[in-house]
């Protein structure tokens, strides 16, 4: 269970949303493999790192072969979105049932960032949250003008200093892992141009209760042109193997019900301050 889990916690993928279907979903189309545990959403819009509106539809699955031969395997789809004045959409699946119907249910927590009006606003929705009690959103608001507190300067460490902590380091890993990085160039991915970069983790013997060394694979597909990672690739003996693709990619703007949440839900407002630190002025 545990790799499965851990697999599983680099999930983002896409579903159907009741409230705002994007035209890519399928009808008849499950959006999870039941069974399926806490998958923790994959920031595939990065902020900053693209303005472009999109929607996109993206399919994560997960493969652990067990010593026995058995394997444990799952999948699920989100929908993430971003539109033109920079709100973001993002999902964790939380949980894959059997509704009421006996069709699987991708039970999941959805997320909208909105830089401009600095809010956060967020909610759950499947048939644990189908009750008046659990159709409730929360709305955060950030407040920029938070109070500006003083901290006295640190002091730079001293060359003796740094020998001591980087002897330390050295102490607590004597093997640190071997890490090697390839570029994979570019290939088309749901009709986009991504680069792909590759790495490669050694983990010596010994390290983490290996007998032999251990070799982790990872592989990002990114998109200058959307600031999207169009594939991720996560390949580990220890925990299995999670991909997670963008399968569609619609650039036009979002339909503006995919930010708000479905009908029926109470939006709760509360403000989280943002304090800044400024660090004292030495005196002279």
């Amino acid at each position: 269970m545990r790799a499965m889990r851990f697999g599983l916690m680099v999930f983002a993928s896409l579903v159907g949303i009741k409230s705002a279907t994007p035209a890519f979903a399928q009808d008849g189309e499950a959006p999870c493999s039941v069974g399926v545990g806490v998958m923790n959403s994959f920031q595939y819009g990065v902020p900053g790192r693209g303005t472009a509106p999109y929607t996109a539809k993206i399919k994560a699955t997960f493969e652990h072969r067990l010593a026995d031969g058995n394997t444990i395997h799952g999948f699920a789809y989100l929908v993430d979105a971003r539109d033109s004045n920079g709100r973001t959409r993002t999902e964790t699946g939380l949980q894959c049932r059997r509704g009421d119907d006996g069709k699987p249910e991708l039970e999941k927590e959805v997320r909208i960032s909105d830089p401009k009006e600095h809010t956060f606003l967020s909610w759950q929705e499947g048939q644990m949250f189908g009750s008046d009690m659990g159709k409730k959103a929360t709305l955060m608001h950030i407040d920029t003008q938070a109070t500006v507190s003083s901290v006295p300067p640190r002091p730079k460490p001293t060359s003796e200093e740094l020998a001591a902590r980087r002897k330390a380091i050295e102490l607590r890993h004597p093997q640190r892992p071997e890490i090697k990085s390839e570029d994979l160039g570019t290939r088309n991915i749901a009709g986009v141009e991504a680069q792909g970069n590759r790495t490669t983790q050694t983990i010596p013997a010994g390290e983490q209760g290996n007998d032999l060394p251990l070799t982790v694979v990872t592989e990002v597909w990114s998109s200058k042109e959307l600031g999207l990672t169009m594939l991720y690739i996560h390949d580990d003996p220890r925990y299995g193997r999670s991909v997670q693709e963008i399968e569609e990619v619609d650039k036009e703007e979002p339909v503006a019900a995919l930010f708000a949440p479905p009908e029926g839900y109470k939006i709760v407002e509360f403000k989280q301050r943002q304090p800044i630190e400024v660090p004292a002025t030495s005196a002279q």
